[in-house]
């Protein structure tokens, strides 16, 4: 059995609207090879998982569904733990739907405990107006994603971000993100790799979604610079990934595994939060 496992951004770290990134098909086929336990992440909630896996699969990554953990399931089943009976307005359409369909959650469209905030193309004044009257009459905010953009094969569209602004500036309600890099998520998705912290390692391009996540629950680091930040623009910030890289073409499992092997155990850090 594997000594790690590995977290994988799925946008910008193994395809973008483009198509494959480089290393990817490798570095997958590896992992797979390898029998080193592995999950795909993404905050997109429009794409249903299944869809998401068929995707990758005609690229040539071999990840089946069940390697695959979205913020829309993270969501559901948060609010499935903290309210199995929890009626939902949802603001958000595709895998959301889902998820939150399997969960068993009530999708309403009156009186809800909880307004989601989820990707979709058909948002309408009607339904935010909706929205805002049941904040306002006591319903929780949660969102999927604070993205305040989301890149589209047509360019850069308005993310969840931007609608959880409004609605917090309308309500005086604060949201609850429970996607990236909500800890909710980046440590259930470890907790299905059957990992401690100390021997997840988190590859992505996000500095924020993705690196300060993990950062944040102990996992070792890996900042893929495939043009969501500059070397430049990550002097900005406080925190610093534990290695850079230009492309997984720059990365191999085998550097992994050298590293984790070289890596020290924080024994203090498994104990108090593993």
């Amino acid at each position: 059995m594997s000594r790690f496992g590995v977290l994988l951004d799925i946008d910008g770290v193994l395809c973008d609207q483009l198509g494959l990134m480089a290393g990817a098909k490798d570095f997958v086929s590896t992992l797979v090879k390898k029998n080193i336990p592995f999950m795909c992440l993404s905050n997109n909630t429009l794409k249903r998982r299944s869809d998401m896996s068929e995707h990758l699969k005609e690229l040539g990554l071999p990840i089946r569904t069940d390697q695959i953990y979205t913020s829309a399931m993270a969501t559901a089943r948060f609010l499935a733990q903290q309210n199995s009976e929890a009626r939902v307005y949802v603001l958000g359409s595709g895998g959301l739907i889902t998820a939150l369909e399997k969960n068993n959650l009530n999708i309403v469209e009156e009186k809800p405990h909880y307004v989601i905030v989820g990707e979709g193309r058909d948002y309408t004044l009607a339904m935010l107006d909706k929205a805002i009257k049941f904040l306002k009459e006591g319903a929780r905010l949660v969102t999927v994603n604070m993205d305040n953009q989301r890149a589209t094969a047509f360019g850069l569209r308005s993310g969840c971000g931007s609608i959880v602004k409004l609605l917090e500036d309308e309500t005086d309600k604060k949201a609850l993100n429970l996607g990236k890099p909500s800890p909710l998520m980046l440590r259930s998705a470890r907790k299905l790799l059957g990992m401690r912290a100390s021997f997840t390692v988190m590859i992505g391009d996000h500095m924020e979604n993705d690196i300060y996540g993990g950062i944040q629950l102990g996992y070792y680091s890996v900042m893929v610079m495939s043009g969501r930040a500059s070397e430049e623009e990550m002097k900005n910030y406080s925190f610093l990934p534990d290695k850079i890289i230009n492309s997984l073409e720059d990365f191999s499992v085998e550097d992994l595994e050298q590293i984790i092997d070289d890596k020290p155990i924080d024994e203090d850090y498994l104990i108090t939060f593993g």
